[in-house]
């Protein structure tokens, strides 16, 4: 369970900063070109991210639920449950990697992705949900201080 709230904290922290600059000059509105898209799609990526950390939040009591009765059918669904929303939440980053003109902000959003893919990909069994906790690796530590220092 320890490891499932890290995986939230490290999704969590990565926007604590928070992306949402403005351009005081055009009254208070995000400031984008069609040359450098990256404030848009820093508030964009922003919410993608805070919707998945919030999904996965709610999927605690599911999961703690699962665990305290050892009921099969809830912990199969309870990983579902997961599953789903680490690909919803990969889909939701790699699509503003897809949309970013800033190579480096692409990158980084691209490996968030990628990452995600990976530890869905890894939870083949309820078992494997303790395993969550590794998803601070150097890659999507290096992705989120990079994305962090962009936005």
């Amino acid at each position: 369970m320890r490891r499932v709230l890290a995986l939230a904290a490290v999704a969590a922290a990565l926007f604590a900063a928070g992306c949402g600059d403005t351009d005081d000059s055009t009254g208070g509105t995000p400031a984008t070109t069609l040359a450098d898209n990256t404030k848009e799609v820093c508030v964009a990526a922003e919410k993608a991210l805070a919707d998945g950390t919030t999904k996965l939040g709610g999927e605690m009591g599911r999961i703690a639920t699962a665990t305290a009765t050892g009921d099969a059918t809830a912990k199969q669904q309870a990983l579902d449950s997961v599953k789903n929303l680490l690909k919803s939440w990969s889909t939701g980053v790699r699509a503003e990697a897809d949309r970013a003109t800033n190579p480096e902000l692409k990158q980084a959003l691209t490996t968030f992705s990628t990452e995600v893919d990976k530890m869905d990909a890894s939870l083949t069994s309820f078992d494997k949900l303790k395993d969550l906790g590794t998803f601070e690796t150097p890659e999507i530590k290096a992705a989120s201080e990079t994305i962090e220092r962009l936005c």
